[in-house]
């Protein structure tokens, strides 16, 4: 961990040398190095952004298949079963893991938020996260925000189709994370739907 730690300091430094400023490090992955973040950042401000696991997961898979495709050697065949095992493997023990190490962010710089009630005012909910952080001079930022936003007011969100065994697979496997997040309802919503003949997980037109 500490060749880690070290390697991920050189990166760090190299970016405060280049923009001089408070930096905002998207990283998803950083929710599951509380433990080691936090000794190397103590008084850093987080905003976990969690959303339904019954579109994360077809979202990521297919992140996968993309980066096999455009980084890899060759397209694998059968990618689906073992992707889709590494996939909800590497979700649970993510989400484990941010549960177990949360209580070591101090409570006033952690904030929690449903990606869908970020998206129904991204504005007010960035106000939010800017008092509840203790930071300033979100009258300079708004500006900035609501033009990214007009920018990409077309932007549209992919839909997906989980065959029913992976979706109760899903369910199950990431139950406390869903029950936490108030995601019951939303997922047991789709597990009640009716099952597509051969339905396979593919993207579909976002309505």
């Amino acid at each position: 961990m500490k060749s880690w730690a070290d390697a991920f300091m050189w990166f760090y430094r190299r970016l405060m040398l280049k923009h001089h400023k408070r930096l905002v490090m998207k990283t998803p992955a950083n929710a599951a190095r509380i433990k080691v973040l936090a000794k190397l950042f103590p008084d850093a401000r987080w905003v976990f952004i969690a959303r339904n696991p019954l579109d994360v997961f077809p979202s990521t898979v297919k992140l996968w298949r993309a980066l096999y495709s455009t980084q890899g050697l060759h397209n694998p065949p059968n990618l689906e079963d073992w992707l889709d095992d590494y996939v909800l493997d590497t979700y649970e023990r993510f989400t484990k893991a941010y549960e177990r190490d949360r209580h070591l962010i101090p409570a006033e710089n952690l904030v929690e938020i449903r990606y869908e009630d970020l998206i129904k005012d991204p504005v007010q909910s960035m106000r939010d996260i800017y008092q509840r952080l203790g930071l300033d001079k979100f009258d300079e930022a708004e500006g900035p925000m609501r033009a990214i936003l007009t920018d990409r007011s077309d932007h549209k969100v992919s839909s997906y189709r989980l065959p029913k065994p992976l979706a109760h697979r899903i369910a199950e496997r990431l139950k406390p994370f869903i029950d936490r997040h108030g995601y019951r309802d939303a997922v047991d919503a789709t597990l009640a739907e009716p099952e597509a003949p051969n339905a396979p997980l593919r993207e579909q037109a976002a309505s």
